[in-house]
C-alpha cells in the first residue's frame, strides 16, 4: 500500500508533503497502522496524530474512515469541515478497501455536496426501480436473436 500512498500523491499533483496531519479515528489499531505506515514511505515528513482539525497548518491532512465515507458519520462530518487554511492538499483515505482520494483543501467540500447529490440520484433511481428496468433491458438487448 506504501507505494500507491506515492503513486496517488503523484497522480493529483500534490508535492511530496513536509508536514502531516493525521486524524484520529478512535481504533488504536488503525491509527498506528496509518502513523507507521505514513512515516515509512515519508520518512522526511513530520506525521501528527491530532484529534481536531483545526489545530494547525499542514502540507497534507489525511481524513481516514471506515465503511463509505457518507455512510460513516465522523468521516463525513469531518470531511465537510475541512476549510482550505486546515491544509494544503486533503486525503481521504478509506480503511475497509484501502479507498484513497487525494486533493486540494479548497475542493474538499464541494466533492463531498457532490457525492451527496449522487447518493440521492442512485436512492431515487433505485426507489423508482429505474435500475431493475436499465438492466432488464440490456439482459434483453444481450440475448441474441433466434
Amino acid at each position: 500500500m506504501s507505494r500507491y500512498l506515492r503513486f496517488a500523491l503523484q497522480y493529483a499533483g500534490a508535492p511530496v508533503p513536509r508536514r502531516m496531519a493525521v486524524l484520529r479515528t478512535g481504533v488504536d489499531w488503525a491509527d498506528a497502522q496509518m502513523v507507521d505506515e505514513f512515516r515509512f514511505q515519508f520518512t522526511p515528513c513530520a506525521v501528527e496524530l491530532v484529534e481536531d482539525l483545526h489545530g494547525g497548518s499542514w502540507d497534507l491532512l489525511v481524513l481516514p474512515y471506515f465503511e463509505p465515507i457518507l455512510a460513516d458519520a465522523p468521516g463525513a462530518a469531518r470531511c465537510a469541515e475541512v476549510r482550505a487554511n486546515d491544509a494544503a492538499w486533503v486525503l481521504l483515505y478509506g480503511l475497509d478497501y484501502r479507498r484513497i482520494q487525494v486533493l486540494p483543501a479548497g475542493k474538499v467540500a464541494s466533492y463531498y455536496r457532490r457525492a451527496i447529490r449522487l447518493r440521492r440520484l442512485e436512492w431515487w433511481l433505485a426507489r423508482g426501480r429505474v435500475t431493475r428496468l436499465v438492466r432488464r433491458w440490456r439482459l434483453r438487448r444481450r440475448q441474441p436473436c433466434e
